[in-house]
């Protein structure tokens, strides 16, 4: 598509039509608390955009926001302009506990010392992180997926999140796990079940466990490493609604509060009330 022609690969909107837009939303959708931008990456390196963006958008908007990073690109620049700018909360993908899973098998080129400098410099601007990763990636153990939990924990990011591997049609990740056998190639994605693993390498039971964890894992992160011991336990019990219930309330509660402040009521019985949903 963007081969010939003089065309360039990315195209980016000036800030002064950003704002605007910005600016027509708050206007025309009342009330606005907070600015959620979608895009997969929001910036890569501070440049003349960001940094016009960071002198504009608090003078003219001046609403908290949201926005996605790789990890790799918060560097101490970045944060800055992005503090300056408004930034309240920034998602940041951790994806997999060791090296080689997640740039061997995800492909996403950054290292453990690039994570845990980019948390480090999240929480130095104040600039609060939502987190994501991936148990039963193909070719995994569950003692894999705890490694993962550990060093989600070992970040410290602000609402840290867990899911279980689920496959789509052609996807590199669903392709690679039929070039290991563990997802037949007439596989109907219609039956994949929302957050529990579809790969033929674990038992029930072990999918069982595995999904208790991903439920259980963010709560875990905030609680100290002596308890680490009783996550083990806990995920061999025969809970998992319950601890759907956990995760749903903790998810509701840290994405309401702390990454998309004034989303939800405050009310703590609103909270338990969408959890239960």
């Amino acid at each position: 598509m963007f081969k010939g022609g003089g065309r360039k690969l990315i195209r980016r909107r000036s800030v002064d039509h950003l704002i605007k837009e910005v600016k027509q939303v708050v206007k025309d959708y009342p009330p606005v608390r907070f600015i959620r931008f979608a895009d997969d990456v929001f910036v890569i390196r501070r440049d003349e955009w960001l940094e016009e963006f960071a002198e504009k958008f608090p003078k003219e908007v001046g609403l908290p926001f949201y926005c996605l990073i790789r990890a790799s690109a918060l560097t101490e620049e970045v944060a800055e302009l992005l503090a300056k700018a408004g930034c309240n909360s920034v998602s940041m993908s951790i994806e997999a506990g060791t090296e080689e899973l997640r740039n061997v098998v995800l492909k996403r080129n950054m290292s453990d010392e690039q994570l845990t400098e980019s948390f480090r410099i999240s929480r130095k601007y104040g600039i609060r992180t939502h987190s994501n990763s991936i148990m039963g990636l193909p070719g995994t153990t569950i003692e894999d997926d705890f490694q993962t939990f550990l060093f989600a924990k070992k970040m410290r990011p602000t609402a840290p999140q867990f899911g279980v591997f689920a496959p789509y049609p052609k996807a590199p990740l669903t392709e690679y796990a039929k070039e290991l056998g563990l997802l037949a190639d007439d596989f109907d994605y219609n039956t994949t079940h929302y957050n529990k693993s579809v790969l033929n390498n674990y038992t029930e039971e072990e999918a069982e466990i595995q999904l208790r964890l991903s439920y259980l894992a963010a709560a875990f992160c905030y609680l100290p490493n002596f308890m680490i011991p009783v996550l083990r336990v806990l995920i061999k019990l025969p809970l998992t609604r319950f601890y759907s219930f956990i995760e749903a309330t903790v998810e509701t509660y840290i994405r309401g509060i702390l990454i998309f402040p004034g989303a939800h009521p405050r009310n703590p019985f609103a909270f338990i009330q969408a959890g239960w949903s």
